[in-house]
C-alpha cells in the first residue's frame, strides 16, 4: 500500500511540474489567450488580417467556377461552401459534447490530488519543562478520492435524455439549412435562366426592329413612305435596345447573386458559365391537399424542430421540479499524509482512508426551485404555442402554395397555345410575302410578336418551376432531390 501511495505522490509532483511549465511565457497559456482573441476579431472586423475573407480558407470551398453547371451541381457546391451549414453541423457537435457530459454523472469520478503547505510555526504543547509537538513545519499530503452517484432524484437520467434531444434539435436545424440553400441556389439558378432566355429573345427582336429600320430607310430614300413611318422605325429600335440593355443588367444581377449562393467569390464573373439545365414544365408531385398536408406535416424541418423544442421544454421542467428530491452519493477517499493525521506528534508517512455518503435534501431555498419551475412551466407553454403558430404556417404555405401552382400551369397553357398562335401567324407571313400578298414590314412584325410570345412562355415557364419548388419547400421534400 505504501509504494502505491507513493507512487500516486510521484505522479501528483509530475503533475504540479507540467502545470507550472504550462502557465510559463509562450507555453499553452499564450496560445489560449490568442485563440480566444481571433474569432472575436473575425466577427467584429477589427483583425486586419482577416477584414476581407478569403474563400479559399475554407477546406470545402474550391474558388473555380465550372463552366457548365446543371442545378443539382449547383446544390452541392452550395451545400459544400455554405457557411450557415457548417456553423449549423458545428452545433449538432456541440450537442453530442453535451450528451457526453450529461452521460458522465452516471459514472464514477476519480481525482487525484496532493499538497505542501508549510506553516510559520508547529503547534506545541508544554508540561513543565518537557514540550510536546503536534505536528511540523512542512506538511505533506497525497490522496485518491472516489464518487459515485447513488440516488440524484432523476436528475442524471432526464439531463442524458434533455442532451439527446438537444441533437435532434441540431439535426433538425442542419436539415432546415440544407432545405434552404437548396431553394436559394434552385431560384437564382431559374432566375438566371429567364434572364438570359429573355436577354436572348430581346436580342433576337432588337435584329429585327434593326432588319425593318434599314428596309424603311431604303424606301424612305426613294420616296415610297412617310417620315412617321420612319421615325416610329427608329423610335422602335432605340426602345427594344433599351430593354435589351436592361436585360443584359438582369443578366448580370442575377449571375452575381447565383455565385454569391454558391458561395464562391465574386471575383468570379461567369461571363461565360453555361447553365445546362433548361426552362421546361414539369408536373407537381401531388395537387391534393390533404396529401400534401400529410407529407408536410412529416417532412418539414422546421415543425420537426418545434416539436423536438417542446419535448426538450418538457424534460427541462422535470429537471426543474426533480431538484426538490434528495441527492444521495457515494464517496471514498485514500490516501497518505506526513505527518500522520491520526497519531499525534507522529513522523513519516502513513496511510489513510475513509469512506460515507452524503444525502442533500433542500428544505428551503428563498423561492429558488419554486421560481426555476415557473420559468420552466412558461417557457413549455410558449413552445407548445409555438409549435401550432408553426402548424398554421405550414398550412398556409401550403394553401398558397397549390394555389400559386394552378394559376402557374393555367398560365403556362395559355401561353402555349399563344406561342401556337404566334407561329402560325409568321408562317402565314411569310407565306403570304412568299405570294406577293404580304410585305416585309408584315412579317417582321409577326417575328416580333412571335418573340414576345416566347418572352411570356418563359415567364410563365419560369414562374410555374418556382411555384412547384415552393410546393416541394412547404411539403419539406424539397432537400431529398
Amino acid at each position: 500500500m505504501k509504494t502505491l501511495i507513493k507512487t500516486h505522490i510521484w505522479w501528483v509532483g509530475f503533475a504540479f511540474v507540467l502545470t507550472s511549465c504550462a502557465h510559463l511565457p509562450g507555453r499553452e497559456g499564450h496560445d489560449t489567450n490568442a485563440a480566444e482573441t481571433e474569432p472575436h476579431n473575425e466577427l467584429s472586423g477589427n483583425s486586419t488580417a482577416r477584414a476581407i475573407p478569403n474563400m479559399s480558407d475554407s477546406p470545402n470551398t474550391s474558388n473555380a467556377l465550372p463552366q457548365r453547371l446543371s442545378l443539382q451541381e449547383s446544390i452541392r457546391i452550395a451545400l459544400a461552401n455554405n457557411r450557415q451549414l457548417a456553423l449549423s453541423q458545428e452545433r449538432k457537435n456541440e450537442s453530442r459534447g453535451y450528451l457526453v457530459e450529461a452521460q458522465s454523472a452516471s459514472y464514477p469520478h476519480l481525482k487525484l490530488s496532493g499538497s505542501y503547505t508549510r506553516v510559520d510555526e508547529a503547534a506545541q504543547f508544554a508540561m513543565g519543562a518537557q514540550t510536546i509537538a503536534f505536528g511540523k513545519v512542512d506538511n505533506y499530503k497525497a490522496e485518491l478520492g472516489l464518487t459515485q452517484a447513488i440516488y440524484a432524484g432523476g436528475r442524471i437520467a432526464d439531463g442524458v435524455d434533455l442532451a439527446k434531444l438537444g441533437i435532434h434539435y441540431s439535426e433538425q436545424d442542419c436539415d432546415s439549412w440544407n432545405e434552404l440553400v437548396t431553394f436559394l441556389v434552385s431560384k437564382t439558378y431559374y432566375d438566371l435562366l429567364l434572364a438570359q432566355d429573355t436577354t436572348e429573345t430581346t436580342r433576337r427582336s432588337l435584329e429585327v426592329a434593326k432588319a425593318h429600320l434599314a428596309d424603311v430607310s431604303k424606301i424612305h430614300k426613294q420616296g415610297m413612305t412617310a417620315d412617321y413611318d420612319l421615325l416610329r422605325a427608329k423610335v422602335q429600335v432605340t426602345n427594344i435596345g433599351t430593354a435589351y440593355l436592361q436585360s443584359m443588367n438582369q443578366v448580370h444581377l442575377a449571375r452575381t447573386s447565383f455565385i454569391s449562393i454558391l458561395g464562391l467569390p465574386l471575383d468570379n464573373d461567369g461571363a461565360t458559365l453555361t447553365l445546362t439545365d433548361r426552362l421546361v414544365y414539369a408536373p407537381a408531385l401531388t395537387t391534393n391537399e390533404e396529401a400534401v398536408l400529410t407529407i408536410a406535416f412529416q417532412k418539414r424541418p422546421e415543425l420537426d424542430q418545434a416539436r423536438t423544442g417542446e419535448r426538450m421544454k418538457k424534460k427541462s421542467l422535470e429537471l426543474a421540479r426533480d431538484e426538490k428530491l434528495p441527492t444521495l452519493p457515494l464517496f471514498g477517499n485514500l490516501g497518505q499524509s506526513n505527518p500522520p493525521e491520526d497519531i499525534l506528534g507522529g513522523n513519516g508517512w502513513d496511510d489513510y482512508w475513509n469512506a460515507g455518503v452524503i444525502a442533500t435534501w433542500s428544505v428551503f431555498d428563498g423561492g429558488l426551485i419554486k421560481g426555476r419551475i415557473t420559468r420552466e412551466e412558461s417557457s413549455l407553454r410558449q413552445a407548445e404555442i409555438g409549435l401550432h403558430d408553426m402548424e398554421e404556417k405550414v398550412r398556409l404555405e401550403v394553401r398558397q402554395a397549390l394555389i400559386n401552382l394552378k394559376d402557374a400551369e393555367e398560365l403556362v397553357k395559355s401561353q402555349e397555345e399563344n406561342v401556337t398562335q404566334a407561329e402560325e401567324g409568321l408562317r402565314l407571313a411569310q407565306v403570304g410575302y412568299e405570294q406577293g400578298l404580304r410585305t416585309q414590314l408584315e412579317v417582321l412584325d409577326s417575328q416580333m410578336t412571335l418573340d414576345s410570345a416566347r418572352k411570356n412562355m418563359s415567364s410563365a415557364l419560369y414562374a410555374h418551376i418556382m411555384a412547384n419548388i415552393m410546393l416541394k419547400k412547404a411539403m419539406g421534400v424539397l432537400r431529398q432531390e
